[in-house]
């Protein structure tokens, strides 16, 4: 048995499935020897770009909400409800998918 299979049957009985999945996601070790897993869900909002989002969406939503009887408020309020929610998760598809990433720091 080789190291690395010995490490992935103490991990299968340890019932540690989370660190499986993740040392087989990761070529190289970390300082604290565990892997280090991307998950693809990498915050990309926040600064200036998330307080606009906030603003922009809640006044969407509250155009939306008043003509909530015609099209255009209902539409106001879809993208009002989109803006938020990515300003309150602080992660944007449109922007990774463009390599935008107005957070700062990566954390």
């Amino acid at each position: 048995m080789t190291g690395d299979e010995r490490r992935v049957s103490s991990l299968s009985l340890s019932g540690d499935r989370s660190a499986l999945i993740a040392d087989r996601a990761f070529t190289g070790p970390t300082p604290t020897g565990r892997a280090l897993v991307r998950s693809g869900m990498d915050r990309n909002v926040g600064g200036v770009d998330r307080f606009l989002r906030i603003t922009l969406g809640l006044t969407l939503l509250l155009i939306g909400y008043r003509n909530r009887e015609q099209t255009a408020g209902a539409l106001a309020f879809i993208a009002g409800s989109d803006l938020l929610a990515t300003a309150v998760i602080q992660r944007c598809p449109i922007n990774a998918l463009l390599g935008i990433d107005t957070c700062g720091s990566s954390e």
